[in-house]
């Protein structure tokens, strides 16, 4: 059985509706457990990364270093969410993403290592890179 053209429609309204509230921030999601200054040289690191906003979502896995807790309070872009325990690199990973606002059109998830942040983060079009964003490496 094929859709209706009134489906169709009611469909594609629906779609075109999500897409307006569709806005250019960077989400960026890091999974941390004690990263000690790793994990400040990561959220400082961002500024020259990208140009887009960034909101940062850190699944902190159990830390007992107080850095992620230290973080959130200076970066006013960082969402702290407690996982409540080592549940792991993908789990903590999917519930950082389960919380990001819809409305942000790229997500990255990077790890806080001793590097930083890549060089140069550039958004794709979502129509040519399926909505992920392409990740440059390097200066």
């Amino acid at each position: 059985m094929s859709p209706t053209k009134s489906t169709c429609e009611s469909s594609h309204t629906a779609s075109a509706a999500k897409v307006a509230r569709v806005d250019s921030t960077l989400a960026v999601v890091t999974v941390t457990y004690s990263p000690g200054e790793h994990l400040e040289n990561f959220l400082t690191s961002l500024a020259t990364a990208t140009s887009l906003p960034t909101r940062v979502i850190m699944a902190d896995n159990g830390s007992t270093d107080g850095t992620p807790e230290a973080a959130a309070r200076v970066h006013s872009n960082v969402t702290l969410l407690h996982t409540g325990g080592n549940i792991g690199y993908g789990g903590a990973v999917n519930r950082a993403v389960a919380e990001i606002d819809e409305s942000a059109e790229f997500v990255v998830v990077a790890i806080p290592t001793s590097g930083g942040a890549p060089a140069h983060w550039t958004p794709s079009s979502r129509r040519r890179n399926g909505g992920r964003a392409q990740v440059r490496w390097g200066h």
